[in-house]
């Protein structure tokens, strides 16, 4: 059964993430706005949709949520916006829909791609993430927008690592109390004690791993402590 007007259906659960019906232009920000609101310094948002699917939609509540107040429009010409968060940093809203497919990763780097990744202070939202292929951190929130009918959306969110994955989970958890299975260690927090994760050397291009995170607890833990309300060191 589809979603009204000013109501998200709860999501259901998908195998590295969840699926989202909404059911208007306003739902598909509210989402967006919901997402905002988990999101952390130095995450990344890979967009796919086609033309009209509610991309920007979508970016314009993840803005609000993040505590921006400037209208935010499409940055198809420009191909990149900057929005300065609240206590510092930047969203930056890329669009990649006018980059040639053969060459949108150049492009990319010609504008400060890797400068941006390394940015642990700001938030990247990128519209027609695809056509960037490798340059994409593995270690991402990455959402596909479906129209399903004239104001009907089907939007997939799935997680790429650990980051990604604690913000999902506690983008849900507090609606659903449905749990994430962490990409890399393949469980679910708080059903089995977490061996200590494995520090490995930082990789040139990935998104920075949260800082004080606890090496016996994964970062969809933190999430889902964060969902309870425990003290997070």
């Amino acid at each position: 059964m589809g979603s009204t007007s000013g109501y998200v259906a709860e999501p259901v659960r998908m195998a590295d993430g969840f699926q989202f019906r909404s059911g208007s232009l306003g739902d598909t920000q509210n989402l967006g706005r919901a997402l905002g609101g988990v999101l952390r310094r130095g995450d990344l948002v890979a967009l796919q949709g086609d033309l009209g699917a509610g991309k920007t939609a979508l970016t314009q509540g993840v803005a609000a949520g993040l505590g921006i107040r400037e209208p935010v429009t499409s940055p198809t010409f420009i191909l990149v916006a900057e929005y300065s968060l609240p206590g510092g940093g930047l969203l930056r809203h890329m669009d990649c829909y006018r980059m040639h497919p053969n060459l949108a990763g150049a492009e990319a780097e010609d504008l400060g791609w890797c400068e941006w990744l390394a940015d642990a202070d700001s938030v990247l939202v990128v519209e027609w993430s695809e056509r960037l292929g490798s340059l994409l951190p593995a270690d991402r929130i990455d959402i596909r927008l479906e129209t399903v009918s004239g104001r009907e959306r089907m939007i997939r969110m799935e997680a790429g690592g650990e980051r990604a994955a604690a913000v999902l989970q506690q983008l849900v958890a507090g609606r659903t109390g449905q749990r994430l299975r962490c990409p890399k260690t393949g469980r679910v927090p708080g059903t089995e004690s977490l061996t200590p994760r494995v520090e490995r050397p930082a990789v040139a291009g990935t998104v920075p791993s949260v800082p004080g995170t606890d090496p016996g607890e994964c970062g969809c833990g933190r999430a889902q402590s964060a969902a309870r309300g425990d003290s997070v060191a």
